[in-house]
This record gives C-alpha cells, sequence and structure tokens, in this order.
C-alpha cells in the first residue's frame, strides 16, 4: 500500500534522525490509519481513490470494503502493541527538543533510567527559568540545530538532565545506522586489505559513518611524525 510505504520511506531515512522524530512519524500514522478506518465505514473513499474508480466502474458489484477495514485495524492494532512502550515516553523524549515544555511530571519518567525523579525535576525547573540558556535553545533552533544546545549546558549544574538527553540523542531509532555500517565495513576490509589491524579498521569506519567532518590540520599537528612541507612547489 502506498501509504504504508511512504512510511518506510521516513522511517528507513538518513541516520541522523533520531528516536522522537521516528516516534512522531509512527503515531502520525497510526492516527491516519485510524482516519482511514472511519472513512471507509462512512464510504468515504477520498482517501483511496483507487477503490473508488473501481466501484465506479462496477456498480452492480458488491462495494464491500470490510477486508480492506479489517487490514488497515489489524495493521494499527499491531502498530499500537509494538510501539507501546514508546507511547509511555513519548512527551518525556521531548526533552531532547523542547526542554521548555516538558512538564515535572512528564520528567519523573525518566527516573527508570536510575535517576532520582527529585534530582530531575529540580534540574528541569533551574533549567526552564534560565534566560540565557533558553537564548541560546532559541538561537540553536532558529539555525536547526537545536540538537546541540545540550553541549552548551553547564554539566556540574544539570548532569542528570544532560545525561538523559545524550541517552535519548544516543538511542538507535531504526536499524539503518546498523544496516549502513556493516555495508562500508565490507567495503572497508575486503580480500585486498585483509591486514588492516583492528585498531585501523575501527578508525577508518568511525570516520566513514560520522556526520561530524573531520578536522585534518588538528589531526596532522597532533601526529608527532607529521612535518611540514618545505618545498616551495
Amino acid at each position: 500500500m502506498g501509504i504504508m510505504n511512504e512510511t518506510l520511506i521516513r522511517l528507513h531515512g538518513h541516520y541522523n534522525k533520531i528516536v522522537t522524530k521516528m516516534i512522531s512519524i509512527v503515531f502520525s500514522q497510526e492516527h491516519k490509519l485510524n482516519m482511514y478506518i472511519e472513512e471507509l465505514s462512512n464510504s468515504d473513499y477520498s482517501s483511496f481513490p483507487s477503490v473508488k474508480t473501481l466501484f465506479d466502474e462496477n456498480p452492480d458489484e458488491s462495494q464491500d470494503v470490510y477486508d480492506l477495514i479489517k487490514l488497515l485495524t489489524d495493521l494499527k492494532n499491531k502498530m499500537s502493541l509494538r510501539f507501546s512502550d514508546f507511547r509511555k515516553y513519548q512527551e518525556t523524549f521531548r526533552l531532547v527538543e523542547k526542554p521548555w515544555s516538558i512538564t515535572r511530571a512528564n520528567i519523573a519518567h525518566l527516573s527508570v533510567f536510575g535517576y532520582e525523579a527529585r534530582d530531575l525535576k529540580n534540574e528541569l525547573i533551574d533549567l526552564q527559568h534560565d534566560t540565557e540558556l533558553k537564548s541560546v535553545f532559541e538561537e540553536k533552533k532558529k539555525n536547526k540545530a537545536h540538537y546541540e544546545f545540550w553541549k552548551a549546558v553547564e554539566k556540574d549544574k544539570f548532569f542528570n538532565l544532560i545525561d538523559c538527553a545524550q541517552k535519548i540523542l544516543c538511542a538507535f531509532a531504526s536499524t539503518y545506522v546498523c544496516e549502513s555500517t556493516f555495508s562500508k565495513l565490507k567495503f572497508i576490509k575486503n580480500k585486498y586489505r585483509s591486514m588492516l589491524t583492528s585498531e585501523n579498521v575501527d578508525n577508518i569506519l568511525r570516520i566513514s559513518v560520522s556526520s561530524q567532518p573531520a578536522n585534518i590540520d588538528a589531526i596532522l599537528e597532533s601526529c608527532e611524525r607529521f612535518r611540514h612541507s618545505t618545498s616551495t612547489n
């Protein structure tokens, strides 16, 4: 079905997608399924033009869409079951993208990771009343880099919140990263480069899968064997 293909393409997007965005895609599709089921139940085929065309061309045929409704209902129920854990923490995980909209009740749910709920709530209150940090966040958001906001937060003052944010940001949103990494590993360590050490493979792989540009000049300066060229060419 086209509606599911579009969702799958979005879910298997580039590896910079974080878990909160992937959750939003899944729950958005779930709401769409509810809408499709309601429309079909009311003989509204606006979201299924092919079905409408089929019925218009064959008016004498049965126009029973029970099987289609059942298919969509089963799909919706399976999605609800599979992502039930994420539903509980959906709002809480928005800490990384909307820290000023999180409530104390939501942040307390992160205590399942081993944090004290009172520490999380106290740090959240301090963060939400810090006007300087809010300005930094708004500036990052304008540049579509608000996930980098947590690099500017004082670790000593907001240790638990930063640790929570890092756990959320590091969570694998899909298998895309793993599949991509294995493909690159197969390319890097092939039969012509079988003598590569594990350390070198690890370093090359890290560069290959990282979305951060390498600071070549700084790397070269830190190498003991590096010597500036004396050539005049």
